[in-house]
């Protein structure tokens, strides 16, 4: 074996060495991609340094950093208007109730409807109108001008046979009633005494829950 042939085969074997070394050296990270968190500054969320990196998100601190002023304990809410310092709650079993948020550190029951046991689904607000979904007791307008002692203006029940009024939302003198497997109901509100059934929406095997007017 001549010199040169030697030479070449240990340079080969060295670069072959150096090559598997390196190949085996453990990952290390770089500095620039680290993990790093998100700060809450002013309910946003503000991520530190490259956008690139890997983040983790803390919250705990955010999250129970919170004040209770008050509570009112209810029997079954389903839906809830707050308009100026009224609450209107459809309270479910428990039927229409009116709080008082004058002092929001001590919430109080000014005023109720209840009819049975049915549950009250819904609550739409207009003026000094309630319209609510009363479950199997129908599509009820209320009169709270007095908000101590409600009036029940009329209730329409009997117009869709037997089935539940689950949603209401209004949009002008017309209120879009969600009732279960009636489908969608439309009545005329524009004398609330006296409501007019418009026409429905309906096919079979459908449940209408809810309805929203945009």
């Amino acid at each position: 074996m001549t010199w040169k042939t030697t030479r070449n085969i240990l340079l080969y074997s060295f670069m072959f060495a150096v090559l598997l070394t390196l190949s085996f050296q453990p990952h290390q990270q770089n500095d620039d991609f680290k993990n790093e968190e998100i700060s809450i500054d002013d309910n946003l969320l503000v991520k530190q340094g490259l956008d690139l990196k890997d983040t983790t998100l803390s919250m705990d601190s955010y999250l129970h950093n919170y004040t209770l002023y008050g509570n009112y304990s209810s029997v079954d809410a389903r839906d809830l208007v707050i308009d100026g310092d009224f609450a209107y709650l459809a309270d479910g079993i428990n039927g229409f109730r009116i709080l008082n948020l004058t002092d929001k550190t001590n919430i109080t029951e000014i005023g109720f409807f209840i009819n049975g046991t049915e549950i009250a689904y819904s609550v739409y607000i207009q003026g000094d109108v309630a319209y609510l979904c009363y479950g199997l007791n129908g599509f009820v307008i209320i009169d709270i001008t007095n908000k101590i002692s409600p009036v029940v203006l009329f209730t329409m029940k009997d117009q869709f046979g037997i089935a539940t009024c689950y949603g209401v939302d209004i949009d002008g003198v017309y209120a879009y009633l969600a009732y279960g497997i009636f489908g969608m109901a439309i009545v005329d509100i524009t004398n609330p005494a006296q409501p007019l059934f418009v026409g429905r929406y309906h096919k079979i095997n459908i449940d209408v829950r809810d309805v929203k007017i945009r």
